[in-house]
């Protein structure tokens, strides 16, 4: 890959890394409504994963109660972002306790409804990119959306490096402009990355830009720039770098699980969401 690539070369990178990651790639147009993916282009979630998911993950609760617990789930409770995010961090993280029901012998149940599993194998990871969201005020496409059992949780900004006012910065300026018209969709993401194939960098949704970080460690913690040889041979970009590092679908569960953290400062009530940088998760 040659240093400026276009944005489309990135993307290729990134849904080849993340292929290699355990995330399924896909096009965009390939889960758009009508694919029988996605079910309307204002909502970037895939229903039928989500179920598939709830079925999977709770084969003891009968379908129609995980139906009424999915409903419930999905459902949005506030139009702000960040208190979105924290109360579904919670559910991602805990499950959902809000189900309630007789089973067939007269017994309540109350049962804790998982929606992802602690075991990466037992989840369905799906990359897409050009994906196209569309209310009624806004026309956007991300250029890549993860997905864990359906629900979108991160979000890769990608701008063409060298290019006239694209890089990192506007990466990251972009995906606050998702954030603010587009506030339900990211209230199951856990990370976004802003990158232009020489720089990347990560943060939760509503990180600062100057809060934002790279991953330029290797597995073990050993501090590795971009191009720097490796002991196989390859000389990793930026990008890969941190793909590998935050995606590998092992570790994305840990910072979701141990890594992510909510703060409401006591002085003026704000919340905060923070995650870890490489040096805190090793």
């Amino acid at each position: 890959m040659k240093p400026f690539g276009s944005e489309a070369d990135w993307e290729d990178l990134a849904l080849e890394d993340l292929g290699d990651l355990g995330w399924e790639p896909k096009a965009g147009k390939d889960i758009a409504p009508g694919s029988g993916e996605r079910v309307s282009w204002d909502s970037l979630v895939i229903p039928h994963r989500l179920q598939d998911a709830l079925l999977r993950l709770n084969p003891e609760v009968p379908k129609h109660y995980l139906d009424q617990a999915m409903a419930e789930i999905l459902a949005i409770r506030s139009g702000d972002a960040l208190t979105e995010n924290h109360r579904m961090h919670g559910i991602l993280v805990g499950g959902y306790s809000g189900l309630s029901y007789v089973d067939d012998e007269g017994v309540q149940r109350s049962p804790t409804v998982h929606v992802i599993s602690a075991n990466p194998d037992r989840n369905d990871w799906l990359a897409a990119n050009q994906v196209r969201l569309v209310d009624r005020d806004h026309d956007r496409r991300f250029d890549v959306v993860l997905y864990c059992n359906g629900l979108p949780v991160g979000i890769i900004e990608v701008k063409k490096g060298g290019a006239h006012h694209a890089d990192v910065s506007a990466a990251h300026a972009q995906l606050e402009t998702y954030v603010h018209e587009f506030p339900a969709e990211f209230r199951f993401a856990l990370l976004t990355i802003a990158t232009d194939g020489v720089i990347s960098a990560y943060g939760t949704p509503f990180t600062p830009l100057n809060h934002f970080a790279p991953w330029n460690v290797d597995d073990d913690g050993r501090p590795v720039e971009p191009g720097e040889r490796q002991p196989d041979g390859s000389t990793p970009t930026s990008l890969s770098l941190l793909l590998y590092g935050v995606c590998n679908v092992e570790r994305f569960l840990q910072l979701q699980r141990h890594f992510t953290a909510f703060h409401v400062y006591k002085d003026n009530g704000t919340l905060t969401k923070r995650i870890a940088k490489p040096h805190q998760y090793f």
